[in-house]
C-alpha cells in the first residue's frame, strides 16, 4: 500500500469516526506519512481492510496522541482499548513517562474512554476546535 493509498484509508475512518468529520485534511495525512512525523498502529479486519487507527509522537519521555479512530461499524468491540494496550506497551519498551491528548469538551464518550484508560484532566485550551467553536481539554496519563 502506498502513502498515498494509506493516507487516504486513514482519512476514511476518520471521515467516520468522528462527530464533526476528520480533524485532519486528507494532504495532512498525506504529508504526516511521507515526512515519518508520526507514528502508526492500525487495525485491519479480516480482509486487510483498514478499521482503525492510533496515531502519536514520541518526544523524549513524553508521547503525545494525535488521532484515534474506529471506523462506525466496528465501533464497540473493543479495538480502541487494544489500540491503547499496544501503544502502553510500545511506549513502556521506550522508558516514555507520560502520554498526552487533547478531546473535544462535549465529547463525553471518548472522555469517558480515556478515563478508563488512566487519562486525567490537567488542562483546557479554550476556543481551541471550530466548527463548532469550542474548548479541548488535555488529558495526561503516567506510565511510570
Amino acid at each position: 500500500m502506498t502513502n498515498q493509498q494509506l493516507a487516504h484509508a486513514l482519512w476514511q475512518v476518520s471521515q467516520q469516526s468522528f462527530q464533526y468529520g476528520s480533524p485532519w485534511t486528507l494532504q495532512q495525512f498525506v504529508e504526516d506519512l511521507e515526512q515519518g512525523s508520526s507514528s502508526w498502529l492500525l487495525e485491519k479486519n479480516a480482509d486487510d481492510e483498514l478499521i482503525g487507527y492510533l496515531q502519536y509522537r514520541v518526544l523524549f519521555d513524553e508521547a503525545e496522541i494525535y488521532n484515534l479512530a474506529i471506523a462506525t461499524a466496528y465501533k464497540g468491540q473493543g479495538l480502541g482499548r487494544q489500540l491503547m494496550m499496544r501503544l502502553d506497551t510500545e511506549l513502556g519498551a521506550q522508558a516514555v513517562a507520560q502520554i498526552f491528548l487533547e478531546v473535544r469538551e462535549s465529547n463525553q464518550l471518548a472522555r469517558a474512554f480515556y478515563q478508563k484508560q488512566g487519562f486525567v484532566e490537567v488542562s483546557t485550551r479554550k476556543n481551541y476546535y471550530h466548527h463548532p467553536l469550542e474548548n479541548g481539554l488535555i488529558l495526561m496519563k503516567e506510565l511510570k
